[in-house]
C-alpha cells in the first residue's frame, strides 16, 4: 500500500505540472500563431512595447506599419502583441445614411440640452 502512494503521489505532480505549465504555454503558442497569420495589411495592431500603428506591408519576419503620418516605423513579426481591429472590408466602410442621420438628431438634442442648462445657471447668479 505505501508503494502505491508513492506512484500516485508522483503521477499528481507530472499532471499538476501538465496542466499548469505545459497546457497554457501550448495555448499561447498556438494562439500567436493564429494573430501572425490573420495579419493583413490596414489592420490596426499594438506592439508590446504598447505602440499603436496601422499595418502598410508584411515582409517575411518584419512588419512595416505606420504610427502617424508620414511616420512609419518596422517592426519584427513577433514584435506585435495583438490585433486591434482588423481591416474592414469595403462594404463596412460606408455608413447607412439612417444610423448616421440618428446620430445626428441625437448629438443637436445632447447639445441643445447642455446650452439650456449652462443658460439657466447663469440666469440663477
Amino acid at each position: 500500500m505505501q508503494q502505491y502512494s508513492q506512484y500516485f503521489f508522483i503521477i499528481a505532480i507530472v499532471a499538476v505540472f501538465y496542466f499548469l505549465i505545459i497546457k497554457p504555454q501550448q495555448k499561447r503558442k498556438k494562439d500567436q500563431a493564429e494573430l501572425m497569420t490573420s495579419l493583413v495589411p490596414g489592420a490596426e495592431i499594438m506592439t508590446i512595447g504598447g505602440l499603436y500603428g496601422t499595418i502598410v506591408s508584411i515582409d517575411d519576419d518584419r512588419i512595416r506599419i505606420v504610427v502617424a503620418d508620414g511616420t512609419e516605423m518596422v517592426f519584427a513579426k513577433n514584435a506585435i502583441a495583438h490585433l486591434v481591429k482588423a481591416k474592414a472590408s469595403a462594404v463596412d466602410d460606408e455608413p447607412e445614411a439612417d444610423e448616421d442621420a440618428g446620430d445626428v438628431a441625437d448629438d443637436a438634442a445632447v447639445n441643445s440640452a447642455a446650452k439650456a442648462s449652462v443658460e439657466s445657471k447663469s440666469a440663477d447668479v
